[in-house]
């Protein structure tokens, strides 16, 4: 296997006309791509016969269920290439020499882990709604460390994500990156972010989305919390964290998905392993966070954003 070596894997669930558009962006790469892989969690005949005909060249996978994140392990696992882009189905690779740029940041730092992408709207513009990172959005031009993984939009090195575990099967989906952050930093890699390589998310229409968003996001946030930060930021980030969520869920009408992930993750917490992380990766988080924005300013974010 090349040191050097590229996958694009791309997870999908029913949603064909976006796939294409991904496909198409990821057929169009420059730079040896080793092969194109989609893990397919519908395990639909129907899409494996399109792409025989439409994309004969592409790797399909039909995943044995519908596993959410799992799917991401499915593709890290069948992949022959050290590094591997992974995109979901509603995200398009913007301009052709993504896979040049990616594979000279990985050379670059051989402690590096994950390079998360620039992504943008239809239009050109980056959003609140996709950035993540501890800092502000105005520092959207710049490079940086960070410790959020942008699962459907990030290149990852294949055997550092696998060493660590991989992403937590148990999550589904929502803050699984963050899950997979915490114990790659904890091992010594490097996450960072890239406005180099940039996507177009779509954002596919997901009728029944929203509710398992504020259930999952609750029940994980806590879990992350309790499994990897020391008694006391465990605690603030959880108080932090359910104060967020509540009043999102409030706001969207979906209290009560949110309260089930709640009473979900206290239940479920006699059954996590807890690590805490190590003192020196914990400076390391506080060091990233020296340009996060104020309680104050997040706050009145919160106020004007919304999520779904």
């Amino acid at each position: 296997m090349s040191t050097d070596s590229v996958a694009i894997a791309i997870l999908t669930y029913r949603r064909p006309a976006y796939l294409e558009q991904a496909l198409v962006s990821a057929a169009a790469q420059e730079g040896g791509v080793q092969e194109i892989l989609v893990v397919d969690n519908a395990a639909d005949a129907e899409l494996q016969s399109w792409l025989r005909t439409r994309f004969p060249a592409i790797r399909y996978i039909a995943a044995a269920y519908n596993g959410g994140c799992e799917g991401r392990n499915v593709a890290l696992r069948a992949a022959h290439a050290s590094i591997v882009i992974t995109i979901d189905d509603d995200v398009e690779l913007v301009g052709t020499g993504c896979v040049a740029r990616i594979r000279d940041a990985f050379a670059r730092n051989p402690k590096l882990a994950c390079l998360n992408f620039k992504i943008l709207t239809p239009a050109g513009t980056v959003t609140q709604r996709d950035w993540c990172h501890p800092r502000p959005i105005t520092d959207s031009s710049e490079r940086f460390e960070t410790y959020f993984i942008l699962e459907g939009e990030c290149a990852v090195r294949r055997e550092a994500v696998l060493e660590v575990g991989a992403y937590s099967a148990r999550m589904f989906l929502y803050h699984e990156g963050l899950d997979l952050a915490y114990r790659l930093i904890d091992r010594g890699f490097r996450i960072e972010y890239t406005p180099e390589v940039a996507v177009i998310h779509h954002v596919a229409p997901d009728t029944g989305r929203a509710p398992r968003f504020y259930y999952c996001s609750a029940r994980n946030g806590i879990w992350i919390a309790y499994q990897y930060l020391p008694a006391a930021s465990a605690v603030l980030d959880v108080l932090e964290h359910t104060a967020k969520m509540t009043f999102f869920a409030a706001r969207a009408g979906h209290l009560r998905a949110h309260l089930r992930g709640c009473v979900a993750a206290v239940r479920e917490l006699p059954k996590l392993n807890r690590q805490p992380l190590k003192a020196s990766s914990m400076a390391r988080l506080k060091a990233m966070k020296t340009r996060r924005l104020s309680l104050a300013a997040r706050v009145r974010r919160h106020l004007k954003e919304r999520i779904l």
